[in-house]
């Protein structure tokens, strides 16, 4: 069982949204989601109940892997800091692009 970050988003300067950590959960299932810095799946956290809602960002054929991001996103991140990030938090090399 991995945990999980819950987060937030926060106004931030000049109209931008900023990211904000708020706790973590434990989740069963999530952690069979293989990580990609593009991945097929987007996850929102229930308001309340303590649930997760993992829903599909693009259309995933029959026989692929679903995917989960485990952190920084290669829209925010260069990839240097998502490896370096990865190898830290959860002890792999990513060989995402």
């Amino acid at each position: 069982m991995n945990s999980h970050v819950i987060y937030g988003f926060a106004a931030g300067t000049a109209g931008s949204l900023q990211r904000v950590d708020v706790g973590l959960a434990l989740y069963p299932v999530l952690p069979l989601l293989n990580h990609s810095c593009h991945p097929n799946t987007t996850r929102f956290n229930a308001a309340r109940g303590g649930h997760v809602v993992v829903v599909a960002a693009e259309d995933i054929p029959e026989g692929a892997e679903v995917t989960d991001s485990y952190g920084q996103s290669c829209l925010t991140s260069s990839r240097e800091d998502r490896r370096r990030s990865l190898l830290k938090n959860y002890n792999f090399k990513c060989n995402c692009r």
